[in-house]
């Protein structure tokens, strides 16, 4: 489903539309962005300023949401990866380690401290 430039569905103002479920279009573009988990938490951290102006103003935030990518990294098994960190191309061991240290983050911000040490990922030295 393609949301409103405010994450919302377009016929029902009080319906967000976010995660692997909204296909947003850059605004100069014709294919959405991909469905990761980095525009999920954009798309949550947007709609949780959102759902407060709207509280409290009565009126959506007056910057649409915007997403920006830092990056794709791409696991090949434990130990290999690929991809692109904030505009560098990484590859093999270096690029397992980031793909690793990413998903920490990721918990981090989701669930905090206690998260990253229930779940995270803590064997870089492969």
């Amino acid at each position: 489903m393609i949301p409103s430039e405010h994450l919302t569905d377009n016929d029902h103002d009080n319906i967000y539309l976010i995660g692997d479920v909204a296909a947003v279009m850059p605004p100069d573009g014709n294919r959405p962005y991909p469905t990761t988990a980095q525009i999920a938490l954009g798309m949550g951290k947007y709609v949780a300023n959102d759902l407060a102006s709207r509280l409290t103003n009565g009126q959506h935030l007056t910057t649409p949401f915007t997403y920006k990518s830092l990056g794709t990294v791409a696991s090949v098994g434990n130990t290999h990866a690929f991809g692109e960190a904030m505009g560098h191309e990484v590859r093999g061991y270096m690029a397992s380690a980031t793909k690793k240290m990413i998903a920490n983050e990721s918990l981090f911000r989701v669930g905090g401290f206690r998260e990253v040490m229930k779940k995270g990922r803590f064997d870089l030295y492969h």
